[in-house]
C-alpha cells in the first residue's frame, strides 16, 4: 500500500467519510484503517453522529416528496450529500416531483379509488410514490371498503356544506374565486373542493391575472382495453 495520498483519494475521503466506516474507506482507497484515521485528523475531518431512528424515519417518510432543501430543514445535522448517500443505502429513490395539481387530484381521488385506478389516473407515478405522497398529505381510506367509500363519499362531502358556507360560496366565488371563498368559509376546504362545488352549482369566476382550475373528466380506454375516467385540472 502506498503511503502517499493522491488528490483523488483525498477528494474521495472528503465526500465519503461521513457515510463509510474506516474499514470501508480503507478498502476503497487501498489504505489501512489507521492510515485513514490519521488522514482524517490531518484534514480536520471528524465523523458526525450516527443516524438516529427518528432521523431515519424522517428520511424514509419524506425523501420522495420533499426537495433536498426541505429535507435539510427537517434534518439540520445532515448535509445534502449525507442525505443523498443515506437514501441510496436505504434504496430510496427520487420520483418525478409532484405538481400542485397532482396533489389536489390525489387528495380528491385517494379515498374513492383503488390503487390500480390511481395508477391509471396518475400515469407519471408508481405505487410507492402514491402511497408516500398520500401518507405525507395525511390521506387514508380508514377501514371502509372501496365500494362503501364510493357509495358514501360524495354524499358525505355534500352534507358537510352548511347553508352558511353555501351562501358564502355563492356570494364570493364570482368576485374572487376559490382562494377568496376559502378565506371566509367556516369549514376548512381545499381549493379543489371549492372549485368542484362551484362547478356543481354552475358558478364561474374569471380573472386575467389569476388562474382558476376547474376539475374536468372524460372516459378513455387504457392500454388494457379498460374504460376509465380521467380527471384533469383545466385552467378556466
Amino acid at each position: 500500500m502506498s503511503k502517499k495520498w493522491s488528490t483523488e483519494q483525498e477528494e474521495f475521503l472528503k465526500n465519503n467519510y461521513q457515510e463509510k466506516s474506516l474499514v470501508e474507506l480503507g478498502r476503497c482507497l487501498n489504505k489501512t484503517p489507521m492510515a485513514v484515521s490519521k488522514k482524517l485528523q490531518k484534514l480536520g475531518l471528524t465523523k458526525k453522529e450516527k443516524w438516529t431512528e427518528e432521523e431515519l424515519e424522517i428520511l424514509s417518510t419524506n425523501y420522495q416528496t420533499l426537495s433536498f432543501e426541505e429535507l435539510s430543514l427537517l434534518l439540520p445535522k445532515k448535509s445534502k450529500s449525507a442525505i443523498a448517500n443515506k437514501a441510496s443505502k436505504l434504496n430510496q429513490r427520487k420520483f418525478t416531483k409532484w405538481t400542485d395539481e397532482e396533489k389536489e387530484l390525489l387528495w380528491f381521488l385517494y379515498p374513492v379509488k383503488t390503487m390500480s385506478e390511481l395508477l391509471d389516473e396518475l400515469p407519471n407515478k408508481n405505487e410507492e410514490s402514491i402511497r408516500s405522497m398520500a401518507k405525507h398529505l395525511g390521506l387514508s381510506k380508514e377501514k371502509q371498503t372501496i365500494d362503501n367509500i364510493r357509495k358514501n363519499s360524495w354524499k358525505k362531502r355534500e352534507s358537510t356544506w352548511s347553508q352558511e358556507d353555501l351562501e358564502i360560496l355563492q356570494k364570493s366565488y364570482s368576485l374572487g374565486g376559490a382562494k377568496e371563498v376559502s378565506k371566509h368559509l367556516k369549514a376548512k376546504r381545499t381549493i379543489a373542493a371549492i372549485v368542484a362545488k362551484a362547478n356543481q352549482l354552475g358558478l364561474y369566476y374569471k380573472n386575467r391575472n389569476q388562474k382558476e382550475y376547474v376539475l374536468q373528466h372524460k372516459e378513455v380506454i387504457n392500454e388494457n382495453g379498460r374504460v376509465i375516467r380521467k380527471y384533469i385540472f383545466e385552467i378556466n
